[in-house]
């Protein structure tokens, strides 16, 4: 019988190291390396003292739920800016009433709307479109929409001027 090494041809080494070789090749070619030349972060399996993170049963900070209103001041209708293109939403207040309350408990109750609502703040008013409110330059707006808002502005104050 022939020695190991005559099975590979052209190889005068044994057959069982050519094999472990290739063996031991096979992994290395596996391996990654990183993409940036930093070397990677390696974290401990349990060894530490401080595994990095506690569980703490009781809880400082309750969770709440907040609950924002914002106080309508018209109905839905068609805006116009003055190269014609159009926006449909609220007319709302710059104020907000705000409340909160911890998870699971009950809705609060309605909040009183101000007395005298700012209508125009800094020369901007803002109109709620589905559920977002935006602020937009009053001036941007056609002349129906500013004497539109101006109406609403001194109902409230003329509202607020006569209750005491």
């Amino acid at each position: 019988m022939s020695p190991a090494w005559d099975r590979v041809p052209g190889m005068r080494v044994p057959l069982i190291v050519w094999v472990m070789g290739w063996a031991a090749a096979g992994p290395a070619a596996g391996q990654v390396v990183p993409a940036t030349p930093q070397r990677p972060i390696t974290r401990g399996t349990g060894g530490n003292l401080n595994g990095g993170g506690t569980i703490d049963p009781e809880q400082k900070d309750p969770k709440t739920v907040r609950f924002v209103t914002h106080v309508v001041l018209s109905a839905s209708r068609i805006w116009r800016n003055g190269d014609g293109r159009t926006l449909e939403g609220k007319l709302i207040a710059f104020e907000d009433v705000v409340n909160q309350t911890p998870v699971g408990a009950a809705e609060p109750p309605a909040p009183e709307p101000p007395k005298n609502p700012t209508v125009v703040s800094n020369g901007k008013v803002r109109l709620l479109v589905g559920k977002k409110a935006y602020e937009l330059p009053i001036s941007r707006l056609v002349k129906i929409d500013q004497d539109f808002i101006e109406q609403v502005r001194a109902g409230f104050a003329k509202k607020a001027a006569a209750k005491p």
